[in-house]
């Protein structure tokens, strides 16, 4: 009995499909690679997407909007209780 290697035979099969078909290969091999292994998805580049200006933009303003960066920061006691500078 002669055991064939599963490479060899996705090899096979591909060299058999029409080229027009291999994109959809390519599609579900990432899909698959993605649920195997889901840190390998995570984009490293240091680019910022309009996604990430806009996150960051956000994100800035609601910071803003809860405190302005030149007021002086409100401490908790061990207590719990907070207290803010008075002006």
């Amino acid at each position: 009995m002669v055991v064939r290697n599963p490479i060899d035979e996705i090899t096979e099969a591909l060299h058999s499909l029409p080229k027009d078909k291999l994109p959809a290969v390519k599609d579900f091999v990432d899909f698959l690679n993605a649920r195997a292994n889901p840190l390998a998805t995570v984009d490293v580049s240091d680019e910022w997407t309009e996604e990430d200006l806009r996150d960051f933009k956000l994100h800035c303003q609601k910071k803003l909007h809860d405190r302005a960066p030149w007021d002086e920061p409100a401490t908790t006691a061990a207590n719990g209780t907070v207290t803010t500078p008075e002006k």
